[in-house]
């Protein structure tokens, strides 16, 4: 490798880390997603009794909306890749009392093994296609492990491009970042052509896309929270890529991001989401 060079993510790194930045990030918008992710799951056929896999885990945030669904005569089983997560995540559902919910280290290369007791009757995700390398690849190992007439139910950023009714300094740097991270090929901005791609080589049917956003000003915690703490995840990411730094102190971008809000009198949006829902063909 020329010295110029830097590393391209792989199947088996996440981007963005796992400090606590960005672990911060991530629980905020568990929080911020819910209602849009039960939304997503229950048109899509997620309902009691189902035995469902959770794709990239995470912190447990899309188990736990899952568990909500289901029920306590339901199972299961998210995985993620990264032991740090699978920790938390088996903690924070053992404080929630969740025993039929549980979390295993494991990559989607391996996950036909966590079919071994029989084939789901869903497979969700949140979050997970776009950091990987070849979406399409991750589809051709994750749909076969839904029973004939299962449910399948992703949900994607498009992008990740922060939008505003004035101009927010925060938001320029964190575009920056963003757009060079774009341009190593640490994460995808078209993926939902690749999971309609899949889709459509699975035949899976009752396709149904979506897109979602929400409207924030400063005086919604978990959004600004969302932002400072992906400011706080890049300044790092550039840190690490060799990428020019941004212009924001990372210590203080939190509390530097709601006054910017508030003296402008701004309102934003975070990235859209983008949904993709179907069912796995009946048996002929």
């Amino acid at each position: 490798m020329k010295p110029e060079e830097k590393p391209r993510a792989t199947s088996r790194e996440y981007s963005m880390g796992h400090d606590a930045a960005e672990i911060r990030r991530l629980e905020a918008q568990g929080r911020l997603l819910a209602p849009m992710t039960r939304d997503l799951l229950r048109h899509a056929g997620v309902t009691t009794r189902m035995r469902v896999l959770d794709v990239g885990c995470g912190g447990g945030d899309v188990a736990f909306v899952v568990a909500d669904l289901v029920g306590p005569a339901a199972e299961i089983i998210g995985f993620d890749r990264a032991d740090t997560m699978v920790s938390i995540a088996t903690a924070r559902a053992q404080a929630l009392g969740l025993t039929n919910v549980r979390f295993v280290q494991c990559d989607i290369d391996h996950a036909a093994d966590l079919a071994a007791g029989g084939l789901f009757d869903a497979v969700v995700s949140r979050a997970v296609l776009a950091h990987l390398p070849n979406p399409v690849d991750a589809l051709r190992k994750l749909l076969p492990l839904v029973r004939p007439g299962g449910v399948v139910g992703f949900l994607e950023a498009e992008g990740a491009s922060l939008w505003s009714t004035q101009k927010v300094t925060i938001f320029d740097e964190i575009h920056a970042v963003v757009n060079k991270s774009i341009e190593r090929g640490l994460w995808k901005t078209d993926v939902l052509s690749d999971i309609v791609s899949g889709f459509d080589e699975a035949g899976i049917t009752e396709r149904r896309m979506s897109r979602m956003t929400g409207i924030f000003s400063a005086r919604d915690d978990d959004a600004c929270a969302w932002v400072a703490n992906m400011a706080q995840t890049l300044h790092g990411l550039a840190q690490r890529m060799g990428f020019p730094l941004p212009n924001y102190d990372p210590k203080t971008v939190a509390a530097d991001l709601k006054k910017e809000l508030v003296s402008k009198n701004a309102l934003f949006s975070l990235p859209p989401w983008l949904g993709a829902t179907g069912r796995v063909p009946a048996a002929p």
